[in-house]
């Protein structure tokens, strides 16, 4: 899946993971993917996690803070130019010039994003659907429900939510969980539980 917006509910959810697997989808479906991400803070590198996931990706990073916080917030301690809406909508149309198509990986819709933007604004912007990645987890279900009623009320598409994290023997609460996303938005696929080595 190309051309997307990934929201998570969370730090850590599995959005670079899926923004991977939908790069490597189209990859193998014969198209070039573009991936941006539009700030990065703490020390990780999504966008080298997504081509090292998926080669052949055009990826870029548009802003970079060192904090592990949300970026309008890591851009004002770090006293550095907070993120523009203009100067990622220029990124977001070089990559669209190169590709067959963008994702974006974003971080919470309502996360601030620059001085008095989010991600939300954001997504306006670009005009893409949004995809939301979870977890099975308890909490989710209210979580996801707020932000599609955000998104909605902003007029952004919800194209649907992406499960990571799925355990092979799942628990009740995983279960229900699952099903009940179903019928907050459609579940677009799901992963299983990441096997960490060592």
């Amino acid at each position: 899946m190309i051309d997307v917006f990934l929201i998570g509910t969370g730090p850590g959810v599995g959005k670079t993971r899926f923004a991977g697997l939908y790069a490597a989808d189209a990859i193998a479906r014969g198209r070039t993917p573009g991936y941006l991400k539009p700030a990065q803070t703490g020390r990780v590198d999504d966008a080298r996690a997504v081509a090292a996931a998926a080669p052949g990706t055009v990826c870029a990073t548009v802003y970079r803070f060192l904090a592990a916080l949300p970026p309008g917030v890591a851009s004002r301690l770090e006293r550095a130019a907070p993120a523009s809406i203009d100067h990622l909508l220029e990124a977001v149309d070089e990559l669209r010039a190169t590709t067959d198509g963008v994702i974006i990986e974003g971080g919470g819709l309502l996360e601030p994003l620059g001085e008095s933007t989010t991600y939300a604004d954001l997504a306006i912007a670009v005009g893409l659907p949004l995809v939301i990645v979870t977890r099975p987890e308890i909490g989710t279900l209210s979580t996801v429900g707020l932000i599609v009623e955000a998104a909605t009320a902003r007029g952004i598409e919800v194209a649907g939510i992406a499960i990571n994290g799925c355990a092979n023997k799942p628990s009740l609460v995983e279960r229900t969980t699952r099903a009940e996303l179903a019928r907050i938005a459609p579940v677009l696929g799901s992963l299983p539980l990441e096997v960490v080595a060592g």
